[in-house]
């Protein structure tokens, strides 16, 4: 009897210790951690290390992170990320983190303010891009504009396809 009520003790200390240790892992929402998810992803994308960036990001115009990483890697190529400037941040919602960024290119100059999002999934954040289209044509109306659009990049057969999301 005495070994059994040993054991029951035991036991529920190990389960109040490792309850304990779980809860320290969970984070808390906080500005401080969402912005420098953000700023990683952005700096990770100006130094090349095209890795990083795809880790603590999610790209919702890729079917995958394998797509992504491969996407990114042919962009970089052609108009590296040379600057970015975060113009607004809406942290109402900690676990929704709302950003306005300005992108520069050598290629393109400063883009219009796009956005983007720092989300806590799983007890995580990460920056999510949406599908967007800068409106570039000096021509058009919708000059200088950003507009979210509604597309996945997917890849089969290594030919790249626009895929309409439903």
């Amino acid at each position: 009897m005495k070994f059994k009520s040993t054991l029951l003790s035991f036991t529920l200390v190990s389960l109040v210790f490792s309850s304990v240790a779980s809860a320290k892992d969970v984070k808390e929402p906080n500005i401080r951690d969402a912005m420098e998810v953000a700023n990683k992803y952005f700096v990770s994308m100006e130094n090349g290390n095209l890795d990083e960036a795809v880790a603590v990001s999610t790209d919702k115009k890729y079917a995958n992170k394998k797509v992504q990483k491969k996407e990114y890697e042919e962009a970089y190529k052609y108009a590296p990320l040379k600057d970015y400037k975060i113009i607004s941040v809406d942290d109402s919602d900690l676990s929704h983190v709302k950003l306005n960024v300005a992108l520069t290119y050598d290629e393109f100059g400063e883009l219009p303010p796009q956005p983007f999002s720092v989300d806590l999934v799983n007890g995580k954040y990460t920056l999510t891009l949406e599908p967007v289209l800068v409106h570039l044509d000096p021509s058009s109306e919708e000059f200088g504009s950003v507009t979210t659009e509604n597309f996945i990049i997917g890849v089969e057969d290594n030919n790249p396809q626009l895929n309409s999301i439903t």
